[in-house]
């Protein structure tokens, strides 16, 4: 498999890995999508929540049609019409069977608006039952700006954390969020999961920030890289 992979800590295929967080899914998972397609791995991309459309979508909940699609090509990105042009969630009952045949299913289950960080709200993220892996996302370009600016439902982490809009992002305070959103409830509601946390956009920051980051996040796998070109986007 290609080295990307075993940075992320994946295991051999089969398996449904689920990204999460913010600052580089859907980035994440066309890399590991294209990979896929060039070692002749069987393939499903799609989404529990919404994503960015593009023109290699199949956008059709016909499991038939869907299914040929998966055979005949041997990788599959794939959806429903959502509003805003964006692409949605598969029904289960066709996500289930086209999961079984792909040797690598990739989920995005949860939206961050392309802000590089992120809280969770309760009922998020959205995992796929067949979800053995997740990858926990933070963006990088947030570190040293205002929370408020950087941090999608940054509401819900200044409730939580005793934070403030303008309070700096510092590499501790990006891991408090990963930790407090989506460490500690995963491993609460889905005990045995496995999950790396990807410090994506790695070309935002020094060595040392890094470093901190890793470090605050205690007895978790991470990595950090930077893929594609990486975007400061603020609110």
């Amino acid at each position: 498999m290609d080295p990307l992979f075993q940075q992320l800590g994946l295991p051999d295929p089969p398996f449904t890995v689920a990204a999460v967080g913010s600052g580089g899914k859907t980035t994440c998972l066309k890399a590991l999508y294209h990979a896929c397609i060039r070692d002749g791995v069987p393939v499903l991309l799609t989404t529990t929540t919404h994503m960015r459309r593009e023109t290699e979508c199949l956008l059709s909940p016909d499991i038939r049609a869907l299914r040929a699609a998966l055979l005949a090509r041997g990788h599959l990105f794939a959806g429903t019409p959502a509003a805003e042009g964006k692409l949605g969630p598969l029904p289960p009952e066709v996500f289930a069977p086209l999961s079984r045949l792909a040797q690598v299913t990739l989920v995005e289950a949860d939206g961050s608006r392309g802000l590089p960080l992120k809280m969770p709200a309760p009922y998020e993220p959205v995992l796929p039952p067949e979800t053995a892996h997740v990858l926990a996302l933070a963006g990088l370009s947030g570190l040293g700006r205002p929370l408020g600016r950087v941090c999608h439902r940054w509401e819900i982490a200044a409730e939580r954390l005793g934070l403030g809009h303008d309070t700096a992002v510092t590499p501790e305070l990006a891991a408090q969020l990963i930790q407090t959103g989506y460490l500690d409830p995963l491993r609460a509601t889905h005990p045995g999961l496995r999950i790396t946390v990807v410090l994506h956009q790695s070309d935002c920051a020094r060595p040392e920030e890094i470093a901190r980051f890793g470090g605050a996040l205690g007895a978790v796998r991470w990595t950090a890289l930077a893929l594609g070109q990486t975007q400061a986007a603020t609110i």
